[in-house]
Protein backbone atom coordinates (compact mmCIF):
# COMPACT_ATOMS: atom_id res chain seq x y z
CA UNK A 1 0.00 0.00 0.00
CA UNK A 2 1.19 3.50 -1.14
CA UNK A 3 0.63 6.02 1.90
CA UNK A 4 0.93 9.88 1.87
CA UNK A 5 0.72 12.95 4.03
CA UNK A 6 1.34 17.01 4.13
CA UNK A 7 3.69 19.35 5.20
CA UNK A 8 4.38 23.21 4.13
CA UNK A 9 7.24 25.02 5.19
CA UNK A 10 8.31 28.33 6.03
CA UNK A 11 9.58 28.71 2.42
CA UNK A 12 6.44 28.67 1.20
CA UNK A 13 6.58 25.42 -0.59
CA UNK A 14 3.81 22.81 -0.28
CA UNK A 15 5.21 18.54 -0.31
CA UNK A 16 3.74 15.87 -0.43
CA UNK A 17 5.48 12.52 1.03
CA UNK A 18 4.99 9.07 -0.52
CA UNK A 19 5.49 6.25 1.53
CA UNK A 20 6.35 2.45 0.20
CA UNK A 21 4.88 -1.05 1.70
CA UNK A 22 7.63 -1.63 4.01
CA UNK A 23 7.81 2.10 5.51
CA UNK A 24 3.86 1.90 5.83
CA UNK A 25 3.96 -1.06 7.68
CA UNK A 26 7.30 0.21 9.72
CA UNK A 27 4.77 3.23 10.78
CA UNK A 28 1.78 0.99 11.48
CA UNK A 29 4.08 -1.18 13.98
CA UNK A 30 6.08 1.58 15.35
CA UNK A 31 8.70 -0.55 14.28
CA UNK A 32 11.62 2.65 12.57
CA UNK A 33 14.11 2.15 15.89
CA UNK A 34 15.75 1.50 12.86
CA UNK A 35 13.58 1.68 9.92
CA UNK A 36 13.63 -1.67 7.98
CA UNK A 37 16.02 -1.84 5.16
CA UNK A 38 13.97 -1.12 2.02
CA UNK A 39 11.82 1.62 3.42
CA UNK A 40 11.65 4.21 0.88
CA UNK A 41 10.44 8.16 1.61
CA UNK A 42 9.70 10.28 -1.59
CA UNK A 43 8.79 14.08 -0.63
CA UNK A 44 7.95 15.95 -3.60
CA UNK A 45 8.15 19.76 -3.23
CA UNK A 46 5.75 22.42 -5.32
CA UNK A 47 5.89 26.39 -4.35
CA UNK A 48 2.35 27.63 -3.21
CA UNK A 49 0.33 29.39 -5.27
CA UNK A 50 -2.93 31.06 -3.50
CA UNK A 51 -6.20 30.86 -5.53
CA UNK A 52 -9.82 32.50 -5.33
CA UNK A 53 -10.69 30.88 -2.33
CA UNK A 54 -7.57 32.27 -0.30
CA UNK A 55 -6.43 28.16 -0.31
CA UNK A 56 -2.75 27.23 -1.15
CA UNK A 57 -2.37 24.98 -4.03
CA UNK A 58 0.89 23.46 -5.50
CA UNK A 59 2.28 25.52 -8.02
CA UNK A 60 5.32 25.41 -9.99
CA UNK A 61 7.43 22.05 -9.15
CA UNK A 62 10.75 22.54 -7.21
CA UNK A 63 12.34 19.78 -5.99
CA UNK A 64 11.82 15.77 -5.56
CA UNK A 65 13.72 14.15 -2.42
CA UNK A 66 14.23 10.31 -1.44
CA UNK A 67 15.46 8.38 1.68
CA UNK A 68 15.82 4.77 0.68
CA UNK A 69 17.11 2.39 3.87
CA UNK A 70 19.81 0.26 3.12
CA UNK A 71 21.88 -0.50 6.09
CA UNK A 72 24.80 -2.28 4.75
CA UNK A 73 24.95 0.05 1.74
CA UNK A 74 24.68 3.71 3.48
CA UNK A 75 27.26 2.91 6.73
CA UNK A 76 28.23 6.25 7.29
CA UNK A 77 24.78 7.75 7.31
CA UNK A 78 22.58 5.82 9.54
CA UNK A 79 21.54 3.52 7.18
CA UNK A 80 19.72 5.28 4.70
CA UNK A 81 20.99 6.78 1.15
CA UNK A 82 20.12 10.54 0.50
CA UNK A 83 19.24 11.80 -3.18
CA UNK A 84 17.57 14.93 -4.50
CA UNK A 85 16.46 16.45 -8.15
CA UNK A 86 15.51 19.78 -8.56
CA UNK A 87 13.72 21.99 -10.93
CA UNK A 88 11.65 20.27 -14.50
CA UNK A 89 14.77 19.08 -15.45
CA UNK A 90 15.41 17.10 -12.54
CA UNK A 91 18.94 18.38 -11.39
CA UNK A 92 20.46 15.93 -9.06
CA UNK A 93 22.55 17.77 -5.72
CA UNK A 94 25.74 16.84 -5.25
CA UNK A 95 28.33 15.66 -7.98
CA UNK A 96 28.67 11.87 -5.65
CA UNK A 97 26.75 9.95 -3.08
CA UNK A 98 29.04 11.45 -0.41
CA UNK A 99 26.80 15.41 -0.12
CA UNK A 100 24.66 13.08 2.11
CA UNK A 101 27.62 12.49 4.22
CA UNK A 102 28.83 16.00 3.87
CA UNK A 103 25.22 18.11 4.32
CA UNK A 104 22.20 15.77 4.48
CA UNK A 105 22.80 13.20 7.07
CA UNK A 106 24.20 16.28 10.28
CA UNK A 107 20.40 17.57 10.08
CA UNK A 108 19.15 14.80 10.51
CA UNK A 109 21.16 13.14 13.26
CA UNK A 110 20.49 16.34 15.09
CA UNK A 111 16.74 16.78 14.70
CA UNK A 112 15.10 13.90 14.00
CA UNK A 113 16.99 10.75 15.76
CA UNK A 114 14.05 10.09 17.70
CA UNK A 115 12.01 8.67 14.40
CA UNK A 116 14.93 7.08 12.81
CA UNK A 117 15.99 10.07 11.30
CA UNK A 118 13.04 10.75 9.19
CA UNK A 119 11.53 13.99 9.62
CA UNK A 120 8.22 13.98 8.72
CA UNK A 121 6.51 10.85 11.04
CA UNK A 122 2.81 11.08 11.35
CA UNK A 123 1.97 12.47 14.53
CA UNK A 124 0.61 10.50 17.18
CA UNK A 125 -3.39 11.77 18.05
CA UNK A 126 -6.38 10.56 19.18
CA UNK A 127 -8.52 7.43 17.43
CA UNK A 128 -11.63 8.04 17.66
CA UNK A 129 -13.06 7.55 14.87
CA UNK A 130 -17.13 8.09 13.82
CA UNK A 131 -16.59 4.41 11.42
CA UNK A 132 -14.25 3.07 10.15
CA UNK A 133 -14.00 3.47 5.81
CA UNK A 134 -10.38 3.26 4.40
CA UNK A 135 -8.88 2.85 8.01
CA UNK A 136 -6.28 0.52 9.25
CA UNK A 137 -6.10 1.21 12.46
CA UNK A 138 -2.94 0.11 14.88
CA UNK A 139 -2.02 0.88 18.36
CA UNK A 140 1.14 2.62 16.66
CA UNK A 141 1.59 5.52 14.49
CA UNK A 142 -0.54 7.08 11.93
CA UNK A 143 -0.19 8.83 8.59
CA UNK A 144 -3.65 10.48 9.13
CA UNK A 145 -5.62 10.25 12.67
CA UNK A 146 -9.03 10.85 13.80
CA UNK A 147 -11.91 12.98 15.13
CA UNK A 148 -11.36 14.86 18.53
CA UNK A 149 -15.03 16.65 17.83
CA UNK A 150 -18.35 14.90 19.19
CA UNK A 151 -16.85 12.98 22.00
CA UNK A 152 -18.08 14.67 25.39
CA UNK A 153 -19.68 11.48 26.44
CA UNK A 154 -16.02 9.59 25.85
CA UNK A 155 -13.94 9.13 28.66
CA UNK A 156 -10.69 11.29 27.67
CA UNK A 157 -7.56 9.37 26.65
CA UNK A 158 -4.01 10.26 27.81
CA UNK A 159 -1.34 10.78 25.32
CA UNK A 160 -0.02 6.92 26.39
CA UNK A 161 -3.58 6.07 25.05
CA UNK A 162 -2.90 7.99 21.43
CA UNK A 163 -2.75 5.93 18.06
CA UNK A 164 -1.15 6.56 14.31
CA UNK A 165 -3.60 4.79 11.72
CA UNK A 166 -2.77 4.79 7.83
CA UNK A 167 -4.87 5.80 5.76
CA UNK A 168 -5.57 3.67 2.87
CA UNK A 169 -6.57 5.78 -0.30
CA UNK A 170 -7.71 2.05 -1.92
CA UNK A 171 -5.42 2.47 -4.53
CA UNK A 172 -6.48 5.95 -5.77
CA UNK A 173 -3.14 7.78 -6.83
CA UNK A 174 -2.52 11.75 -5.41
CA UNK A 175 -4.07 14.39 -7.80
CA UNK A 176 -3.09 17.24 -5.76
CA UNK A 177 -3.64 19.03 -2.57
CA UNK A 178 -4.26 22.21 -0.63
CA UNK A 179 -3.87 24.18 2.23
CA UNK A 180 -6.54 26.75 4.19
CA UNK A 181 -5.03 28.65 6.59
CA UNK A 182 -8.03 30.08 7.87
CA UNK A 183 -9.60 27.10 8.93
CA UNK A 184 -6.03 25.49 9.98
CA UNK A 185 -6.48 22.56 7.29
CA UNK A 186 -4.87 20.46 4.94
CA UNK A 187 -6.20 18.32 1.97
CA UNK A 188 -5.31 15.74 -0.45
CA UNK A 189 -7.58 15.07 -3.54
CA UNK A 190 -6.91 11.29 -4.85
CA UNK A 191 -8.30 9.73 -8.03
CA UNK A 192 -8.12 6.79 -10.51
CA UNK A 193 -6.10 7.20 -13.54
CA UNK A 194 -9.65 8.32 -15.50
CA UNK A 195 -10.04 10.99 -12.88
CA UNK A 196 -6.29 12.17 -13.25
CA UNK A 197 -7.15 12.47 -17.06
CA UNK A 198 -9.97 14.82 -16.54
CA UNK A 199 -7.96 16.92 -14.27
CA UNK A 200 -5.56 17.55 -16.56
CA UNK A 201 -7.54 18.76 -19.49
CA UNK A 202 -9.67 20.95 -17.12
CA UNK A 203 -12.73 19.98 -19.26
CA UNK A 204 -16.07 20.18 -18.00
CA UNK A 205 -17.10 17.23 -19.98
CA UNK A 206 -16.88 13.61 -17.85
CA UNK A 207 -16.39 10.53 -18.73
CA UNK A 208 -18.04 7.55 -16.50
CA UNK A 209 -15.40 5.21 -14.45
CA UNK A 210 -13.98 8.56 -12.83
CA UNK A 211 -13.43 8.30 -9.61
CA UNK A 212 -12.36 10.90 -6.35
CA UNK A 213 -11.96 11.18 -2.50
CA UNK A 214 -11.41 14.67 -0.95
CA UNK A 215 -9.53 13.76 2.61
CA UNK A 216 -9.09 16.72 4.65
CA UNK A 217 -7.00 16.68 7.72
CA UNK A 218 -6.57 19.09 10.64
CA UNK A 219 -3.02 20.25 10.66
CA UNK A 220 -0.32 21.07 13.43
CA UNK A 221 3.20 22.36 13.56
CA UNK A 222 5.87 19.49 12.99
CA UNK A 223 7.27 19.03 16.19
CA UNK A 224 10.80 18.16 14.91
CA UNK A 225 10.90 20.88 12.27
CA UNK A 226 10.60 24.48 13.57
CA UNK A 227 8.31 26.20 10.64
CA UNK A 228 7.06 23.34 9.07
CA UNK A 229 3.25 21.82 9.32
CA UNK A 230 1.76 18.37 9.09
CA UNK A 231 -1.38 16.85 8.95
CA UNK A 232 -2.90 15.74 11.93
CA UNK A 233 -6.38 14.91 12.52
CA UNK A 234 -9.03 13.26 9.65
CA UNK A 235 -11.66 15.43 9.55
CA UNK A 236 -13.80 14.28 6.52
CA UNK A 237 -13.95 12.04 3.80
CA UNK A 238 -15.67 13.03 0.83
CA UNK A 239 -16.23 10.58 -2.38
CA UNK A 240 -17.47 11.21 -6.19
CA UNK A 241 -18.09 8.64 -8.94
CA UNK A 242 -18.99 9.23 -12.14
CA UNK A 243 -21.48 6.38 -14.14
CA UNK A 244 -23.39 6.11 -17.12
CA UNK A 245 -27.11 6.61 -16.94
CA UNK A 246 -29.95 3.52 -18.97
CA UNK A 247 -30.41 7.13 -20.76
CA UNK A 248 -26.80 7.12 -21.89
CA UNK A 249 -25.81 10.26 -19.93
CA UNK A 250 -22.92 10.62 -17.31
CA UNK A 251 -24.23 11.57 -13.64
CA UNK A 252 -21.56 12.07 -10.96
CA UNK A 253 -22.83 10.37 -7.16
CA UNK A 254 -21.67 12.48 -4.28
CA UNK A 255 -21.07 10.36 -1.06
CA UNK A 256 -20.31 12.13 2.31
CA UNK A 257 -18.18 8.85 4.13
CA UNK A 258 -17.11 10.22 7.13
CA UNK A 259 -16.89 14.04 9.09
CA UNK A 260 -18.38 17.30 7.77
CA UNK A 261 -16.85 19.11 4.85
CA UNK A 262 -15.60 22.57 5.55
CA UNK A 263 -16.58 25.62 4.72
CA UNK A 264 -15.88 27.66 1.52
CA UNK A 265 -14.92 30.80 1.98
CA UNK A 266 -17.27 30.63 4.90
CA UNK A 267 -19.95 29.14 3.01
CA UNK A 268 -21.53 25.75 3.74
CA UNK A 269 -21.55 24.15 -0.30
CA UNK A 270 -24.66 21.96 -1.11
CA UNK A 271 -23.75 18.31 -2.88
CA UNK A 272 -23.43 19.51 -6.44
CA UNK A 273 -21.28 22.68 -5.12
CA UNK A 274 -19.13 20.11 -3.47
CA UNK A 275 -18.61 18.19 -6.27
CA UNK A 276 -18.05 21.40 -8.50
CA UNK A 277 -15.75 22.81 -5.99
CA UNK A 278 -13.89 18.93 -5.61
CA UNK A 279 -13.54 18.32 -8.99
CA UNK A 280 -12.52 21.79 -10.33
CA UNK A 281 -8.74 20.94 -8.84
CA UNK A 282 -5.75 20.93 -10.82
CA UNK A 283 -3.04 18.15 -10.52
CA UNK A 284 -0.14 19.16 -9.15
CA UNK A 285 2.14 18.46 -12.23
CA UNK A 286 5.81 16.26 -11.61
CA UNK A 287 8.04 16.35 -14.08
Amino acid sequence: MESHYLSTLFDHSMRIIYGNDIAVKAIQEENFHPWPDGATVVKAVWEQVENEYGELRPGKFQNVQFMVKDTKKFKDTEGWGFAKFSTETRIPTGKTASFAKESCISCHRQLAEKTGYLFNVPLKTNPLPLNHWNMKPVNMYILTSLFLFQISCIPEKTSEQFSRIVFDPAGLKVITSSVNRQLGTMSILYGNSQSYQQALTESTGHTAGEEYSFVTWKYEGNPLYDGSDINGELLCVEHITTQRSQAGKVTITYELKQGKPMPVKGKSLNKLERIHYIIEHRPAILP
